[in-house]
């Protein structure tokens, strides 16, 4: 599941559809009603999906204030179910092109305020302690995290996080949780935080030349 401007892109793989909706439906309780007023597109990659479990989908979705917008990747007879439940087989090229939305910020974060967003987010500008700044996507933050910084908030491990001064409460990517060294660094530097397997990883940010 990955976070857009607009709402969310599923690709439920292979995995049964009673396990899909059992997530997903954990994902959006846990959201806090992050995408209300979007809307979902599904892209099937090459399965197929039954009326009944189309139906529930839907119907979970609208309990959570979203919309089906549209089914992709089916074979044939299953565009035709799509399209006969009122849903689009696939995406104008104009909607594509928005699908990657940005947010981009000039502001600090203070003790008390929380930003999110469905996709990236650069902010330029600092995470003060007791701020937290989510996102959907990646996380860039030109200045200081003293705060908490989630990014890849609905399941994405490719998600990262980079920072000129990388000193947060807690980090979050997906649903792992790192935790600040209990030294202070010495000398600052830009850095940026990564899944690898089930931990993150923080390293120097290097420009490559």
């Amino acid at each position: 599941m990955k976070g857009t401007a607009e709402g969310l892109r599923l690709r439920p793989g292979q995995r049964p559809w009673d396990e899909v909706l059992q997530a997903l439906e954990e994902h959006l309780e846990a959201s806090r009603g992050f995408f209300r007023g979007g809307k979902v597109v599904v892209e099937l990659e090459g399965r197929g999906v039954e009326p009944e479990a189309l139906e529930a989908l839907r119907a979970l979705l609208e309990a959570h204030g979203l919309t089906l917008w549209a089914v992709l990747g089916g074979d044939e007879a299953t565009a035709r179910t799509v399209r006969a439940h009122g849903i689009r087989a696939q995406v104008p090229a104009e909607e594509e092109e928005t699908g990657g939305a940005a947010l981009f910020l000039r502001r600090t974060l203070r003790s008390g305020q929380r930003l999110q967003f469905p996709g990236d987010v650069t902010l330029v500008g600092d995470v003060n302690p007791g701020a937290e700044l989510v996102a959907g996507g990646n996380v860039l933050v030109w200045g200081r995290v003293r705060g908490l910084v989630h990014a890849g908030a609905f399941g994405d491990r490719g998600a990262m996080i980079w920072a000129l001064d990388l000193n947060p409460a807690q980090l979050r990517i997906a649903d792992l949780i790192g935790r600040p060294p209990e030294q202070r660094r010495g000398r600052v530097r830009p850095e940026r935080a990564y899944a690898e397997g089930d931990r993150i990883i923080v390293e120097a940010w290097r420009v490559r030349k």
